[in-house]
């Protein structure tokens, strides 16, 4: 594929899963009500010994009290630069667990499922695939895009990993995980890693919530809380720890993840959805934007306040006269002059390896 195959980017941040979890100023007050349903909703942990929630419930509070007059995302950066470890650790378990049992009972925001309808296709071999020429970059942790994907699968005619096909690579993905991704198919970049868990000394991750989320997106409360057990359980006997490792920690492999992003450049367009371009992400929002992408046109799509987004982007260097705004807040945009090219699946890739 040329260079310039990359036709559309999309730059997600949370407010693109408002439909379906907390944003950053009502998460604290989610987070306890959760702490006080999970011992009395028998839902929640039919066979699961009070023991083994207490932890959770108390890590959740503490997280809540801890975030009450800052995001969760502010609190975890000054506890790295403050080198309080072993607050991060807890903050990254308590915030994974958070994400995976609110996601439980409820499908995904609704707005995943109709981008997947437009852009899904088949590819040679029949099988569901995307665009070819569109890649996602998050600073999400949550499980949205797999949650939606699923929806498009049969459990009794698909065995297939969501999180492979839809090939998410966490910024602190392995080197040697990175080298089953393929360049030219659709990828998504998560900056932030995934609120799950990966083995501590494998070569592969381990994807938690991913095992309820394959073939079965309505996974329930049970599945969730035996999965969020595991996680506390494994990470307490330091067998496992947090796959949700933030962008702006210290991590050559994030520097591999930007260097993967690099080849989408250049792109003709760029859709920035529910991410306000917090400060402190700002140094890594012009790498990635202005320095590795360098999009034709920047489409704005944000809930709150679009002048200030579009400021920022100005500040970091992008063109103002490039920036559009979408006030349409009810799908994601697609700019109108995109249209679904090339549809392949790893599946497809890997047998045109083969063939070479």
């Amino acid at each position: 594929m040329p260079d310039n195959s990359v036709k559309l980017v999309y730059y997600m941040g949370a407010g693109a899963s408002a439909n379906a979890l907390p944003v950053a100023k009502d998460m604290p007050a989610r987070m306890n009500g959760l702490a006080d349903l999970i011992p009395a909703d028998t839902a929640f942990r039919p066979s699961i010994h009070r023991e083994q929630v207490e932890p959770i419930c108390k890590d959740m509070r503490w997280l809540a009290k801890s975030a009450a007059d800052r995001s969760v995302d502010v609190l975890a950066r000054r506890y790295y630069l403050q080198k309080h470890s072993d607050d991060l650790l807890r903050l990254k378990k308590a915030l994974s667990v958070f994400v995976l049992l609110e996601q439980a009972p409820k499908p995904a925001d609704f707005r995943y499922g109709d981008f997947f309808a437009y852009l899904l296709g088949h590819d040679s071999a029949g099988k569901i695939a995307m665009p070819t020429d569109v890649r996602v970059i998050s600073w999400n942790y949550d499980q949205q895009f797999q949650r939606a994907f699923a929806e498009f699968f049969h459990p009794d005619r698909d065995n297939r990993d969501v999180g492979e096909m839809l090939q998410v690579m966490p910024a602190n993905t392995s080197q040697e995980l990175q080298k089953s991704f393929y360049d030219d198919i659709f990828s998504i970049c998560k900056l932030n890693g995934n609120a799950g868990v990966r083995l501590i000394d494998a070569k592969t991750a381990s994807h938690m919530p991913d095992s309820y989320v394959n073939n079965d997106p309505k996974y329930d409360r049970q599945d969730a809380m035996t999965a969020a057990t595991h996680f506390y359980e494994q990470i307490a006997h330091k067998r496992h720890k947090p796959e949700l490792r933030f962008a702006w920690e210290s991590d050559s492999r994030r520097d591999d993840a930007f260097e993967r992003i690099k080849r989408f450049s250049p792109v003709d367009s760029v859709v920035v959805i529910g991410y306000s371009f917090p400060l402190f992400n700002r140094d890594l929002d012009r790498k990635i934007l202005v320095d590795a992408l360098k999009p034709k046109r920047v489409y704005v799509q944000v809930a709150g306040d679009d002048a200030a987004v579009t400021d920022r982007l100005v500040g970091l260097g992008i063109d103002r006269a490039s920036i559009d705004v979408v006030h349409d807040q009810s799908q994601f945009h697609i700019p109108p002059t995109y249209s679904p090219t090339e549809r392949m699946s790893r599946a497809t890739r890997a047998q045109q390896e083969q063939t070479r």
